[in-house]
């Protein structure tokens, strides 16, 4: 998966996104769009939309889907990040770098 360059040094970061940055299908055409495997934990249905709780190799996730196409709970999906939407944080002091 391609990571924006963002230079770091001997620091301990923290990346976060939010559930509108993470799909259940490839933001582009590119080969380099690799997936993150996760299995469903919770599936909350609200309205038209619906938030999966997903676990996976990268940690917990919480991704914004279609509420008439979203997973049900234990399902396994396969997920793609646009990383342009990434935040990076200084995990000691919490700045955005």
């Amino acid at each position: 998966m391609p990571f924006p360059r963002i230079e770091v040094k001997d620091r301990q970061i923290v990346v976060g996104m939010r559930p509108q940055s993470l799909s259940l299908t490839p933001q582009s055409s590119r080969k380099d769009n690799a997936p993150i495997a996760a299995r469903v934990e919770v599936r909350e249905m609200m309205g038209s939309e619906a938030y999966l709780h997903l676990t996976s190799t990268v940690g917990a996730l919480v991704l914004r889907t279609d509420a008439h196409t979203a997973p049900r709970e234990g399902e396994t999906v396969s997920v793609y990040v646009d990383t342009q939407k990434l935040h990076v944080f200084d995990r000691k002091s919490g700045a955005r770098l």
